[in-house]
């Protein structure tokens, strides 16, 4: 399969999106971890419970044993303001002078169930800042391998914002912490009942361990979906930039098909969108909790950092900007790019140009140009590149307009050019056209943001 086809990409990106998932797997066997602790240290407490109260669990705990309890239980629910359970029982118990030992009970393990929320809490967070690393790595990497872009990774404030939140909008720590309130409630059903009607030692801590293994469950589902959204994000930020600088526009929708895949996975399966329209849960992944799939960006297959085998005239501006692109980038790597650029490539090269618009009336007359047509060469194009990086995509192809209708035009005689000035998009645009000594030929020669 050739390095150029967008098949050899399809299949590379399906690769990266392994390794995201198997990052945020890893992830998860932590908190299974964290859980089979959790499960075994309730079931312990409860059989120590059994053995001691378990034919009386009214009895009352003593002066000393219960200062103990309130000044841990007083700790915790200053420390976690978030957990309203914990809030709701310091506020009943602390001003209290006695409570029974089942009522310790259910203390002691509404505070083990607040530890491993807790858990859960940073190993999520953990998890999803290690999946955007992994994923902006192996993105950037792609996106150089494949077009040759430079890519920009997610902003230290906005990454934040995507580990905090989740694909719906919401913030994950609320649910997670909200859930939690709902196993306390259970939790302590379980218990009252279990010791009230004596229900064996083995029943009350499979039910135990059915809610706390629930509750683990959700962390465990929203990983795998939040993993898919952060990866969808930093794709959509490379697939944007793509967009600034090469004009790349759509995007293929691509599931894993197999058994487990969703109808509405499957529906989208090799469907393209337009970069402008993707949005999550529509078009772009994650579709649904626990979702798997993952795009391709559609490339041109020109070779974008190859050299031209022959004079060439580009017929599509899109095609001339990611060629230039590709060969200032692969010059970057020389101390000084624009001569390397000059030395290493063929005229062949250099002189394939676009036909980037026509002189008006006015213009023709003050260069003296015994045409009206404008060339911009690959030499000036991959020197732009270098020298301007600021200019994306939609600021070249506003060189039209600039041409056809400037603000103003600067004449200089000594270099047999013109300067065209024009503001647009609240953006100040100077292209400069020179023309041949012979009066033959026309030339962009540079383009920049004006100072003035």
């Amino acid at each position: 399969m050739s390095k150029n086809s967008q098949e050899y990409w399809a299949e590379r990106r399906r690769k990266d999106k392994i390794k995201v998932i198997n990052t945020g797997e890893k992830g998860i066997n932590n908190l299974k971890r964290l859980l089979k602790l959790n499960l075994d240290d309730v079931e312990r407490k409860i059989k120590e419970f059994h053995e001691k109260y378990g034919d009386n669990p009214a009895e009352e705990m003593s002066r000393k044993e219960f200062e103990k309890y309130k000044a841990k239980l007083s700790k915790m629910a200053k420390k976690n303001p978030k957990d309203k359970t914990l809030q709701r029982l310091a506020k009943q118990d602390i001003p209290k002078y006695k409570i029974d030992r089942l009522r310790a009970l259910q203390g002691e393990l509404q505070m083990q169930l607040t530890e491993a929320t807790l858990g859960q809490e940073k190993g999520i967070y953990d998890t999803l800042d290690d999946v955007s690393k992994v994923s902006q790595t192996v993105l950037a990497k792609t996106m150089k391998d494949s077009i040759g872009l430079n890519f920009n990774t997610i902003a230290s404030r906005k990454m934040k914002q995507l580990l905090s939140s989740d694909w719906s909008g919401a913030n994950w720590s609320d649910r997670l912490w909200n859930n939690r309130e709902e196993v306390g409630k259970k939790l302590t059903n379980i218990l009252e009942k279990g010791i009230t009607q004596g229900t064996s030692l083995q029943n009350m801590s499979r039910e135990l361990r059915d809610v706390t293994g629930q509750s683990f469950n959700n962390a465990f589902r929203l990983i795998r979906t939040e993993t898919s959204y952060i990866d969808g994000q930093a794709t959509l930020e490379g697939y944007k930039q793509a967009q600034e600088e090469l004009g790349l526009e759509y995007y293929e929708y691509d599931a894993f098909l197999d058994d487990r895949t969703s109808a509405i996975c499957r529906e989208l399966d090799k469907k393209r969108f337009k970069m402008s329209e993707a949005e999550v849960g529509v078009n772009f992944p994650p579709m649904h909790p626990n979702c798997r799939s993952t795009t391709q960006l559609i490339l041109n297959n020109d070779e974008t950092k190859e050299p031209v085998k022959e004079l060439t005239e580009f017929k599509d501006f899109g095609e001339f900007n990611r060629k230039a692109y590709g060969l200032a980038d692969f010059a970057k790597q020389a101390e000084n790019p624009t001569q390397w650029a000059r030395n290493n490539y063929d005229k062949n090269t250099l002189n394939s140009f676009y036909n980037i618009g026509k002189l008006n009336a006015e213009q023709q007359r003050l260069l003296g140009s015994k045409t009206d047509n404008i060339k911009f060469s690959l030499d000036s194009m991959i020197k732009n590149r270098i020298h301007h990086p600021d200019l994306k995509f939609y600021d070249y192809k506003k060189l039209s307009d600039i041409i056809s209708n400037p603000d103003e035009i600067i004449l200089n005689n000594k270099k047999s050019n013109c300067v065209l000035l024009l503001k647009k998009d609240e953006k100040m645009y100077q292209a400069v056209i020179k023309t041949t000594k012979d009066k033959t030929e026309n030339y962009l020669t540079s383009f920049r943001f004006a100072e003035h």
